[in-house]
């Protein structure tokens, strides 16, 4: 479903990406999810939309396919709301990158990393590669 990235001479996955690549611990925060869990350091926020993931990721329900700025809201209310200065990696995962959408929160972005959170995003192109994003290209 997916192809590998390259990080250096090493091959990573998506499993490696959400599951031990890029996170520490096996407890995390995701969203969207049906289960409500305490905060935890790490936190994962996946918005997919477009038809390459409503094909590819058909244990989703209808629902759970979530536009860019409505995950973006829901990753600031509980980065810096409810789990404020727990959760301190921050992983956002798309398959719709929008600069009309990202523009906009990016000075908030901006503010969680001055406050030392990690934050990584992952592109899903259409041809279901994926790839991490360089922030310094949204304003």
């Amino acid at each position: 479903m997916f192809e590998n990235y390259h990080e250096g001479k090493r091959e990573v996955t998506i499993s490696d990406i959400v599951f031990s690549g890029s996170l520490n611990s096996g407890f995390i925060n995701l969203f969207p999810c049906d289960k409500n869990s305490s905060c935890a350091s790490e936190a994962v926020f996946v918005s997919f939309s477009s038809d390459l993931s409503r094909k590819n990721f058909t244990a989703l329900r209808r629902d759970q396919f979530i536009s860019l700025d409505r995950v973006i809201q829901k990753l600031v209310q509980q980065v810096l709301g409810n789990c404020a200065g727990i959760n301190n990696h921050v992983l956002l995962i798309t398959d719709h990158l929008d600069s009309e959408v990202l523009n906009p929160w990016m000075p908030v972005i901006n503010q969680m990393m001055n406050n030392r959170i990690k934050f990584e995003m992952v592109y899903l192109n259409s041809k279901g590669q994926i790839n991490l994003v360089d922030l310094a290209m949204f304003v």
